[in-house]
C-alpha cells in the first residue's frame, strides 16, 4: 500500500517551494523561501536532487510524483507542472496533480474525534481581476463552479465572497486577508476566523503527500484508476482558471 511506496511532492505555486519526499516508512522534506537573485521555484530541480541523494534514492525508484498544480503563481504552476510531466514522462512514473485550494484545505481541517469526520474550513485565495478562488468546505447545491473539468473551485467577485462563507474558519492567502477581512467586517460577520497561511511555518507539501497516499489507497495497491483516474503525464494539466495578466510593453 502507499505506507511502503516512494513518493515525490512537491509544490512551487504559492509563496514558497515545499518538498517532501516519503522513502518506505520514513519522510523528508524541505521547504526553500525567494531570495533577492531568485524566485523560489528557480530552486526546484537541485532541491529534488538534494533530497533524493540524501536519503539514497534513485528517481527510478519513485512510485508516484505528487504536485501542486494550481491555481496560484503563474510562473510557479508552470515549473512544477512542466517538471512534473517530464519527470513522470521519462521515468515511466505515475504523476498526480492536486489543486493548491485542496492542499491548503487538508493543512487546516480539525478533526472533530466524531465518527472519524473531520471539519474542513473554507479556503479563499486571490485570483486578481476582483475575484476570489473559493473552495467551500462543501459544495452546496447549486453553486457553479467553473469550466475545467471534474473542478471543484469557484471563481466569485470579491464583493460577493462574504455570501459565500459557510465555515467560521476561513483559510487564505496574504494578498485575501486584508480584503476578507473588510468584507466580513462591513457584513457584520465578525466571529469568522481568518487564518493567513503564509504566516504559518507549514510545509505544504505534507498535506500534498498524505492526499496522494490516500488517493493510492483508494485507488487500490495494483492500481492506480478509480479515484485518482489517469496518472499518466499526458493527463497532468496546470489550473490556471484564471488566464494569467497581460502584460503590456
Amino acid at each position: 500500500m502507499s505506507e511502503n511506496m516512494n513518493i515525490l511532492a512537491f509544490d512551487t505555486t504559492l509563496n514558497k517551494t515545499y518538498i517532501a519526499l516519503q522513502k518506505g516508512d520514513v519522510v523528508d522534506e524541505r521547504v526553500i523561501e525567494s531570495d533577492e537573485r531568485n524566485y523560489h521555484s528557480a530552486y526546484l530541480i537541485s532541491a529534488i536532487k538534494d533530497i533524493m541523494q540524501k536519503n539514497n534514492l534513485k528517481l527510478q525508484e519513485l512510485d508516484l510524483i505528487a504536485v501542486n498544480n494550481g491555481p496560484g503563481s503563474f510562473t510557479g504552476i508552470r515549473v512544477g507542472v512542466t517538471v512534473a510531466k517530464t519527470l513522470s514522462k521519462e521515468l515511466g512514473v505515475n504523476v498526480l496533480g492536486v489543486s493548491s485550494l485542496d492542499i491548503l484545505q487538508k493543512t487546516y481541517e480539525i478533526s472533530a474525534n466524531v465518527d472519524n469526520v473531520s471539519v474542513k474550513p473554507d479556503v479563499v485565495t486571490d485570483a486578481r481581476k476582483e475575484m476570489f478562488y473559493f473552495k467551500p468546505s462543501a459544495f452546496p447545491a447549486g453553486l457553479q463552479k467553473t469550466n475545467a473539468e471534474n473542478e471543484d473551485i469557484v471563481l466569485v467577485p470579491y464583493s460577493d465572497i462574504h455570501n459565500r462563507i459557510t465555515q467560521s474558519t476561513v483559510v487564505c492567502d496574504a494578498s485575501s486577508f486584508l480584503k476578507l477581512k473588510a468584507a466580513f467586517e462591513s457584513a457584520n460577520k465578525p466571529e469568522i476566523n481568518l487564518i493567513n497561511f503564509e504566516e504559518d511555518n507549514i510545509n505544504l507539501a505534507i498535506s500534498l503527500l498524505n492526499i496522494a497516499k490516500k488517493i493510492v489507497k483508494e485507488a487500490g495497491k495494483d492500481t492506480f484508476q478509480g479515484a485518482a483516474g489517469d496518472l499518466s503525464w499526458y493527463t497532468l494539466n496546470p489550473r490556471y482558471i484564471q488566464p494569467p495578466p497581460i502584460h503590456k510593453k
